[in-house]
C-alpha cells in the first residue's frame, strides 16, 4: 500500500462534510425519508379505507411495507 495513503487512513484524516455540502446532503436525506413515509402512509390509508375503518393499525403499516417490498420483522399476522 502506498505510504501516504496508509498514513492518512491510519489518522482518519480527510474532508468532512461542512457548510453547503452538509446542508445539501441533509436536505436530500430529509426529502427521501419524507417520500418514503408518505408512500407507506398512503398505502396504509388505502388498506384502512378498503376495510372501512377510520384507524390505521400496525397491521396496515406492515402490509404497506410488504407491498413496497420492504421486509418487516417482529410483527406476526
Amino acid at each position: 500500500m502506498n505510504e501516504p495513503i496508509k498514513n492518512k487512513s491510519k489518522r482518519g484524516s480527510g474532508r468532512k462534510a461542512r457548510g453547503r455540502t452538509f446542508t445539501a446532503i441533509r436536505q436530500e436525506i430529509n426529502s427521501a425519508l419524507r417520500n418514503f413515509i408518505v408512500n407507506v402512509l398512503h398505502n396504509a390509508m388505502i388498506n384502512t379505507t378498503t376495510e372501512q375503518r377510520n384507524t390505521v393499525t400496525a397491521e396496515d403499516i406492515a402490509i404497506a411495507l410488504t407491498q413496497q417490498g420492504h421486509t418487516f420483522y417482529g410483527f406476526d399476522n
